[in-house]
């Protein structure tokens, strides 16, 4: 049986453009190097007792698959896949079996469900239990019949599951396993295309590649469900929101594919909610909506205000977050919000943008009374992640090269990744955009480079994929593109690769080398460097107590104005040579002018403003005064804590503003807060967060985190 590492990496050579160096693997794969080299001599194995070459290697710098194999190979293993001879890890072996039981007409085996992923009885029974767990929480079940295994429930909630477990997987090992039980036949397919083109056409709104994707995948899965005589059996009400012909083009199709009059009507319902609710590249003048663009508004100037990163009044961020919680709005409303995807895992790989997010995004959840899932928070999240990165990067119109980017994610995604290729290149790259529909229907691409989210076709220029978000890895994939670009000489000539060779063809023919590989490797480390500067990292993110140390921590039991209040936590700042007495004036600016809405909750205020000298006084602070009797900053906003806030960059602070915010989260930590009566305790308090001896950031009580003021 093949291994789960050895189809993986037997898939990234045969999708791969370019040689696939062993670090390359070890990072995609995220496996070590012995299991990188123990995959290459399995994946040998398996091609050789199919009379297919070996993987080849070009002299330690990759290895790559003979091309004209590259479709026999895919079509082996496409049906080791599906006969179960690949040992896949427990979450796709759970998600087939789910499939299976959807799917399939009658009751499953457990025999035909241990062949399905080439296990054991045991192991199956032990996935089930985890299916059924699964399915309880949609409110499914998960029945045990004298025949085998089926599933029961809502059929309505049967298909919101599938919906939810269709969602980012294109590309992935999980569609690879379960396309078997969602065929169509070709006439139904055409059926399907020419539909939703003239969906998008008529309604003026173009949904993004992925959404696509998960759409011609329900439509395929319902098909299925009903042909198998699951029905709808609950009428939905029309509430449908565009006034337009898309209901009846749904409508027209699904007559078309062999639906019954008495379920046409539910059936269409349903579908034109999925497509509502996916996510749009782009909308018309119809879906506008003022109150959904008020509350991205309220969402970005809470984001400024908790992290210190000046995004007020940013109205190309405003539209593009409008754009995507139109569609977050109606996922929420019908009950289908992504779920358990881990497509970005933004959570893991950037916690304070996502922690800080999550606290301001609470205007959408008052106005649709639900909280947002992990995902529909990650997916927002990644607006602000690229707005961080564009205000980081140099203004440059020296740009060599022409970079044509693919991306099927969403705008968040793709302004991300646009945004992070233009600052780590940004004197070589000029990057544009496209979808996957419209790179498809080009017929010569006319840049020096494809980078692509999703698999494409060859259109004349090389093609680089990449992951969703930017790794180590395609920064280096992506430099090496370009150090090695036959239009540009001079880079061609001075590449690592093209040095190494020549120097090591010069000493094997005057000296005997004792270790060749690694004389190789030494060289090409060190060509690299020269040739390939790596931008010099950012900072480390500073921790709270770190930012704010108790000698700026003050408490004040007299009466005083909020300007007093402001001059005495600037002075603070000041007397530590944090800032200088402009910034203090600055931040009394901010509220004279636009009153106090650095407001963070009930009694907390949180000054800050956009740094004038940041190369003199580079280094980010914090400070806090305790006023015994509450600072009036106007007839509605009072506070007895005032914080100011120094951030020359954008996001060394933002650890620090993610443990604060934890604080003001946690019920148990704010009373400790709220009643410390000298620095020495609140120090106390910010090395509990930091140690992480405290359960914060879940409990919060969400009437204490107030709305901006203005």
């Amino acid at each position: 049986m093949m291994l789960y590492h050895e189809y993986l990496l037997l898939k990234m050579l045969t999708d791969s453009n370019s040689l696939l160096s062993i670090s390359q693997i070890i990072e995609q794969l995220k496996i070590t190097q012995r299991t990188a080299y123990l995959s290459i001599s399995g994946v040998n194995e398996w091609l050789e007792s199919r009379d297919l070459n070996k993987i080849m290697t070009v002299r330690n710098h990759g290895y790559y698959v003979q091309p004209y194999e590259i479709d026999k190979i895919k079509s082996c293993l496409k049906y080791d896949l599906q006969q179960g001879n690949v040992k896949l890890p427990s979450f796709i072996r759970k998600i087939a079996i789910e499939f299976v039981l959807l799917c399939k007409e009658g009751p499953v085996s457990l025999k035909y469900l241990n062949a399905l992923n080439g296990v054991t009885n045991r192991t199956t029974q032990n996935d089930l239990a985890k299916v059924k767990e699964e399915l309880e929480i949609r409110g499914l079940k998960l029945d045990l019949v004298r025949h085998g295994y089926s599933i029961s429930g809502a059929e309505e909630e049967v298909r919101k599951f599938a919906l939810q477990k269709l969602a980012n997987i294109q590309g992935t090992v999980v569609n690879d396993k379960i396309s078997q039980y969602l065929t169509l036949k070709t006439k139904d397919r055409v059926q399907i295309e020419q539909a939703l083109l003239a969906i998008e056409q008529n309604s003026g709104c173009y949904l993004t590649d992925e959404s696509i994707f998960q759409v011609r995948k329900f439509i395929c899965f319902s098909l299925v469900r009903y042909r198998n005589k699951h029905y709808l059996k609950i009428n939905i009400e029309n509430n449908i929101k565009e006034k337009n012909n898309s209901k009846s083009l749904i409508f027209n199709l699904l007559k078309n594919l062999g639906l019954n009059a008495k379920h046409l009507n539910s059936e269409t319902q349903l579908l034109c909610r999925i497509i509502e609710s996916r996510q749009i590249s782009k909308i018309n003048k119809k879906m506008e909506s003022r109150e959904i663009s008020k509350i991205a508004a309220e969402i970005i100037n809470r984001f400024s205000v908790i992290s210190g990163i000046d995004l007020v009044n940013n109205k190309s961020l405003q539209q593009a977050l409008t754009t995507h919680l139109i569609a977050a709005e109606r996922r929420v409303s019908y009950n289908i919000q992504f779920l358990n995807s881990n497509f970005l895992n933004i959570q893991k790989k950037y916690p304070e943008i996502y922690f800080l997010t999550k606290k301001a995004i609470h205007p959408f959840e008052k106005y649709t009374g639900k909280k947002l899932t992990k995902d529909e928070i990650e997916l927002i999240a990644i607006y602000f992640g690229g707005e961080i990165e564009l205000m980081k990067t140099a203004d440059t119109n020296d740009s060599i090269g022409k970079i044509l980017l693919v991306c099927g994610s969403g705008i968040g995604t793709s302004r991300l990744l646009k945004i992070q290729l233009e600052n780590h290149f940004s004197d070589q790259l000029k990057v544009e955009v496209v979808t996957k529909q419209d790179y498809e229907k080009l017929n010569k691409v006319r840049s020096d480079l494809v980078i692509s989210t999703l698999p494409v076709t060859n259109k004349g220029a090389p093609i680089i994929n990449i992951n969703r978000i930017l790794t180590d890895n395609d920064l280096q994939n992506i430099k090496q593109h370009l150090s090695s670009k036959t239009n540009y000489s001079s880079a061609l000539h001075n590449s690592p690769v093209v040095k190494t060779t020549q120097i090591l063809d010069i000493v094997s023919e005057y000296a005997q080398v004792k270790d060749f590989t690694g004389l190789t490797t030494a060289l090409q480390s060190y060509f690299s460097k020269i040739a390939l500067p790596v931008k010099k990292e950012e900072s480390q993110l500073l921790s709270l107590s770190q930012l704010l140390p108790e000698n700026r921590i003050s408490f004040k039991s007299g009466r005083y104005s909020w300007q007093e209040s402001v001059e005495l936590a600037g002075r603070l700042l000041e007397k530590d040579n944090v800032t200088n007495s402009a910034y203090t004036e600055k931040m009394y600016l901010q509220i004279k002018k636009y009153g106090p809405y650095m407001k963070v909750l009930n009694n907390v205020m949180l000054l800050h403003a956009k740094p004038d000298d940041p190369k003199k006084y580079s280094l980010p602070g914090m400070s806090l005064v305790c006023f015994k009797n509450p600072i009036k900053f106007n007839y509605k906003v009072k506070a007895n804590y005032v914080f100011s806030l120094y951030a020359p960059n954008t996001n060394s602070h933002l650890e620090a503003l993610k443990q604060l915010t934890e604080m003001f989260s946690d019920n148990n930590l704010l009373t400790k807060f709220e009643s410390a009566e000298n620095g020495k305790t609140i120090s106390k308090i910010f090395n509990t967060i930091e140690k992480g001896d405290a359960n914060t950031g879940d409990n919060i009580n969400r009437s204490q985190i107030s709305s901006i003021e203005y």
